[in-house]
């Protein structure tokens, strides 16, 4: 199934504790952490695929609790478009054969 939004799209969390979040929306692939003041500041990155597009989206914690959620950054593939390119190829050629067939 091809994703049209990140699952993160409509998600307002602010204040919900991590032990929440992470249940709620599984492991995340990467964190950071640091400490600023008596703050304990935590990242959590998940990533996901949509339309091709590598999403990834960053989850702020302070003291155990969201305060922010960023795109942090979107890749797009070349890699990802050129097999969509050539499944195109591929699905023109199978159905010129077919026709061909046909006839």
């Amino acid at each position: 199934m091809i994703k049209n939004s990140s699952v993160f799209a409509e998600v307002n969390e602010l204040g919900t504790s991590k032990e929440a979040f992470v249940s709620k929306y599984g492991k995340a692939i990467n964190r950071d952490f640091y400490k600023e003041g008596t703050n304990t500041i935590e990242n959590l990155y998940y990533v996901e695929k949509i339309n091709g597009v590598i999403v990834t989206t960053k989850i702020k914690f302070i003291n155990e609790k969201v305060v922010e959620q960023s795109n942090y950054k979107m890749e797009y593939s070349a890699e990802n478009k050129i097999k969509e390119l050539e499944d195109d190829i591929r699905r023109e050629k199978l159905s010129n054969f077919v026709d061909g067939m046909n006839k």
